[in-house]
């Protein structure tokens, strides 16, 4: 697919798992919508006969998402899907090596029918574009996938943001031969 490629040229990983991860990408947005749309209301099992739960489905409001240039699409269509399901708006920060993937994803979610304004990318260094997104008052939470240490500055970042979601990640070495076929 086009977006493979796009992924594969701009963050040098091969077009081959790029295929093979953004294939499944319509199913990330499927699931979580039946989900959304059959938990409302809903009267899961409890424990013991004393108590009763019911889902309700009570949207944030606008969600900051900040994904990582290993898989900018990918994980932010994790995240999108969710947010989106659960009847927030979002706000994606794409990083700044590797945009372009995640920007495509707003002109096909417009061309689907998403109205103005729900699906927003914020391009921009994450000291200056990320550090607003964290401390800004009208966001209702902040979804971050990146390296530990700016989890932390993020943390510190939100006051008076109420939600903080972060998968903080570590290193995983790759050795890549001149003679591999990566394309």
């Amino acid at each position: 697919s086009e977006l493979a490629k796009i992924e594969s040229l701009t963050t040098g990983r091969t077009l081959r798992e790029y295929q093979a991860q953004l294939g499944r990408v319509p199913d990330w947005f499927v699931y979580h919508g039946q989900l959304a749309s059959v938990s409302e209301g809903s009267c899961p099992p409890f424990s013991d006969e004393d108590h009763a739960c019911t889902v309700r489905r009570q949207p944030l409001g606008v969600c900051a998402l900040i994904t990582p240039w290993n898989h900018p699409l990918l994980i932010a269509v994790k995240k999108v899907a969710v947010a989106l399901a659960t009847g927030n708006s979002v706000v994606v920060k794409p990083p700044e090596l590797a945009p372009v993937s995640v920007l495509e994803l707003g002109r096909i979610l417009k061309e689907a029918g998403l109205p103005d304004g729900v699906y927003n990318v914020v391009n921009g260094f994450g000291d200056v574009a990320g550090s607003a997104l964290a401390s800004h008052k009208d966001i209702s939470k902040v979804d971050f996938t990146g390296g530990t240490s700016t989890g932390k500055v993020i943390a510190k970042q939100m006051e008076g943001v109420k939600h903080y979601c972060a998968e903080l990640g570590g290193n995983c070495p790759v050795v890549v031969f001149p003679d591999a076929d990566i394309l």
